[in-house]
C-alpha cells in the first residue's frame, strides 16, 4: 500500500477543499481548476480548429440549445414513432427518427421552435416529402461582408467564399457557355465534365496530344503484314506488340 505523496504529504495538498468553480460560459459546477467546462472548452474561438465561424446559419441555429429542446419535445410527444409509416426503435430494428417542419423552416422563422409545427417522422419518410418540390427561399438570410481575394472589391455573401461572382465567372472551353467556378478552382475551364469529355476526345488525340511520341511501321513476324507500334516501345521475344494479333503470336511460338 502506497504511503508517500497521498493526502497531507502530497506537495499540492489545500487542506482537504473539493473545488466547486462555475463554468464561465453555461454555469455548471465543475471540481477541477478552469474557466471553462470540458464541453465548453472546445467551443467557437476556444477550439483549435476555429476557423473565424464560417459555419452555415442553419447549422449554427441547429447546434443550439433551443432547437434541441424542440426536437426532443415533438419526439416525446409522439412517442418517438414515425406519424407516417408507424415504424419505431425496438424488436431487433435500428430506425433512424427526424423531426420535421409542417410549415417551411425557411419560410417561417416564427414556427421554427413551435412544438405544433413539429412532427416525428423516420428518414425514409422525411426524404419523400423533399422530392418533387422547389426548395423554399431563406427569409433572413444573414449576408456577411467579405473582401475579394483577387480584386480587392467588397461584396456580400452568406457562406464562406474567398472571390467575387465577377472573379469568378470564366467562359467554357466546349460549349462558349458562361459560368461561375468553385471556391478553391481557379483553373477550371469547363462548365461540366461532359465538355471536358469532348474536348479533351477532339483536342488530344495523336498528334494534337503533348505527350505524342508518333509511330513507326513495322511487319508482323508471322505473316509480314504493316502494323503501327510506337518508337519508344521494348520489344521482347513474345511480346504481341511483334505481331499483328494473337493468333500471329501462336502460330509463331509453335514454330
Amino acid at each position: 500500500m502506497k504511503t508517500g505523496n497521498i493526502g497531507i504529504t502530497h506537495w499540492n495538498w489545500q487542506g482537504g477543499k473539493t473545488l466547486h468553480k462555475e463554468c464561465h460560459v453555461c454555469g455548471s459546477i465543475m471540481n477541477y481548476r478552469s474557466k471553462f467546462c470540458k464541453s465548453c472548452a472546445k467551443k467557437g474561438n476556444r477550439s483549435p480548429n476555429w476557423k473565424g465561424g464560417i459555419s452555415p446559419q442553419q447549422q449554427k441555429e441547429y447546434a443550439t440549445k433551443t432547437y434541441q429542446q424542440f426536437v426532443n419535445a415533438v419526439l416525446r410527444r409522439d412517442g418517438y414513432t414515425c406519424q407516417n409509416c408507424g415504424a419505431k426503435n425496438g424488436n431487433g430494428q435500428k430506425i433512424i427518427l427526424e423531426v420535421h417542419h409542417k410549415k417551411s423552416y425557411a419560410e417561417y422563422p416564427e414556427l421554427r421552435f413551435k412544438i405544433t409545427n413539429g412532427i416525428t417522422l423516420c428518414k425514409r419518410c422525411h426524404n419523400l416529402t423533399k422530392s418533387n418540390r422547389p426548395r423554399p427561399n431563406r427569409i433572413d438570410r444573414i449576408y456577411l461582408p467579405k473582401k475579394c481575394i483577387l480584386c480587392g472589391k467588397e461584396f456580400k455573401k452568406r457562406n464562406a467564399r474567398k472571390y467575387c461572382d465577377k472573379c469568378k465567372e470564366r467562359e467554357c472551353l466546349e460549349c462558349k457557355k458562361s459560368f461561375i467556378i468553385k471556391n478553391n478552382k481557379l483553373n477550371q475551364k469547363f462548365c461540366s465534365r461532359k465538355c471536358q469529355a469532348k474536348w479533351y476526345s477532339k483536342n488530344w488525340k495523336k498528334e494534337k496530344h503533348p505527350s505524342w511520341k508518333g509511330y513507326k511501321i513495322r511487319k508482323c513476324q508471322n505473316c509480314e503484314k504493316d502494323i503501327m507500334r510506337r518508337e519508344d516501345e521494348i520489344l521482347t521475344i513474345y511480346n504481341k506488340r511483334k505481331f499483328c494479333s494473337l493468333r500471329c503470336a501462336y502460330d509463331y511460338r509453335k514454330k
